[in-house]
């Protein structure tokens, strides 16, 4: 998990917001383009 952690605070250094999803769950990459909420969103707070 902290590979990932860490993954995320690089994109949302960079400017972008990054979301972490469960993989072991069907379709739960499309849902969360789709629906939005399906994982954990991480991004920059001003």
């Amino acid at each position: 998990m902290i590979p990932k952690i860490k993954a995320c605070l690089k994109a949302v250094s960079g400017g972008c917001t990054a979301c972490i999803i469960d993989g072991k769950q069907s379709h739960t990459l499309r849902k969360e383009i789709e629906e939005g909420g399906c994982g954990t969103t991480i991004q920059a707070v001003d």
